[in-house]
């Protein structure tokens, strides 16, 4: 009986310089097998009884399009020979899949589609582990209903990884804090460059943020970040391919960048906001716009963060509390998360009662006849577990 061999491999994006297929995958495998002659490589790849070798190609729509066109080209060439053995999997944005550009290249018979994982599906994994650090952590994230970052793999991990060491989630900014952390110093950045690459991400994170946008042009970014270099000796390119590597930013496309997760955005913005000497007045002029639903939700996430990161957080929620315009009630729910995510140790007792009064009203139907909003008022006051509104709590279930 015979076995066929498997050897896998990892393209990334990167700019292919007219290479076809098999020279990147035998540059891929140099890495690993660099014993592997170029002639021995070719005699595996195309000999119909050779090697059988699993290709990912991570990223393709960071290419060019002429550039991916021809890459895409390339493997249909080789899928579409008789002795179909080897095997390709595409990890790429989902606007190739919607532009047609994978179904009219490539001979596609199957398409997976990956979602963020159900807090049903975390728990099933973490209860599976034989490591005593994961029944904790299930508990912690479901007790700090941290379910978006535990539906993320690569959050997920970090997540156990700090839990072993006697480190679980105590926040969500607790979380991204160490995941940028960590990401900055597992090695993939100089010294030159670890010094301002935190304030690099900041001011990135500041212009995507007050511009409400996702992604930055190339051009864009270079003028950012050759303010934050000053007279330090790095290239600005490096600085990129560093943040790149760290998994913080991706591409998109050869001329733009985004952060890699909404939430790492957020995180970095609420970080320099935090740093400003100015940040007050900064926050001010956030918050007075958020009579505008949607500048609400697109600063929400920021303010929570700016919240688990500040040591005045009765000066951000007076902020956010004391505005006008629609949708009153949603800077109700944004102050008590905001209270929920930082604490209400350092909080004016006052400031708190306001709040809870205020959620206590939206619970009445006499006030609030929408179904909805009042038990997302009873679930805030819930979480904020404040001992004043269990008589309130109670009469409600009764009733």
């Amino acid at each position: 009986m015979s076995c066929r061999r498997q050897r896998q491999m990892c393209i990334r994006d990167r700019d292919l310089g007219g290479k076809g297929i098999e020279d990147l995958v035998r540059e891929a495998l140099a890495r690993f097998w660099p014993e592997l002659d170029p002639r021995d490589f070719l005699h595996r790849w195309r000999d119909d009884a050779g090697t059988t070798f699993c290709v990912l190609v991570d990223n393709p729509s960071a290419l060019a399009a002429g550039e991916r066109a021809r890459l895409f080209a390339d493997l249909a060439r080789v899928a579409r020979r008789p002795a179909r053995r080897h095997r390709f999997l595409l990890a790429c944005d989902p606007n190739c899949a919607q532009q047609g550009a994978l179904a009219e290249t490539l001979p596609i018979t199957d398409y997976l589609v990956v979602r963020r994982l159900a807090f049903a599906q975390v728990e099933a994994y973490l209860s599976r582990l034989d490591d005593p650090a994961a029944g904790p952590l299930a508990a912690v994230l479901r007790e700090r209903r941290l379910f978006d970052l535990a539906g993320l793999p690569w959050l997920l991990l970090h997540m156990l990884a700090r839990a072993r060491l006697g480190d679980p989630p105590v926040s969500r900014t607790a979380v991204l804090q160490g995941f940028v952390a960590r990401a900055l110093a597992d090695g993939t950045l100089d010294t030159a460059l670890r010094g301002r690459a935190q304030v690099s991400l900041g001011v990135l994170a500041r212009e995507l943020q007050f511009a409400r946008c996702r992604s930055l042009s190339l051009e864009r970014a270079l003028e950012l970040l050759d303010g934050v270099r000053g007279r330090r000796e790095y290239r600005l390119t490096a600085m990129i391919e560093a943040l790149v590597g760290a998994r913080i930013l991706m591409r998109v496309g050869q001329e733009r960048l985004q952060f890699a997760y909404p939430a790492l955005q957020a995180y970095c913005c609420a970080e320099a906001i935090a740093q400003d000497p100015d940040w007050l007045d900064l926050t001010d002029d956030i918050t007075a716009t958020l009579g505008r639903l949607s500048r609400l939700r697109w600063w929400a996430n920021t303010l929570v963060l700016l919240a688990g990161l500040s040591d005045q957080q009765s000066a951000l929620l007076e902020l956010i509390l004391h505005g006008a315009g629609a949708g009153q009630e949603e800077r109700v729910f944004l102050a008590a998360r905001c209270i929920e995510e930082g604490g209400s140790e350092r909080l004016d007792p006052l400031l708190q009662e306001q709040l809870v009064a205020a959620l206590l009203q939206l619970t009445s139907a006499d006030h609030e006849p929408r179904t909805r909003v009042r038990i997302r008022a009873i679930h805030a006051i819930q979480r904020l577990q404040v001992e004043a509104s269990v008589p309130h709590l109670v009469r409600i279930a009764m009733e």
